[in-house]
């Protein structure tokens, strides 16, 4: 669209939940159960492999 203001909802949540998929095989790598404040963090890496995708 040629609208400087427009957002597409959909691909907003595609990337969110590819990070969140990042976080998680992230986290699985630790070998012990994640802390909440881990749980609850997303990191530019989580950002990285998501759009690698």
């Amino acid at each position: 669209m040629g609208d400087p203001n427009f957002g597409n909802a959909r691909d907003a949540r595609k990337l969110f939940e590819g990070m969140r998929k990042a976080q998680a095989q992230r986290l699985r790598i630790l070998g012990r159960i994640p802390t909440a404040e881990e749980l609850q963090l997303l990191v530019p890496d989580d950002l990285i492999a998501a759009t690698e995708l």
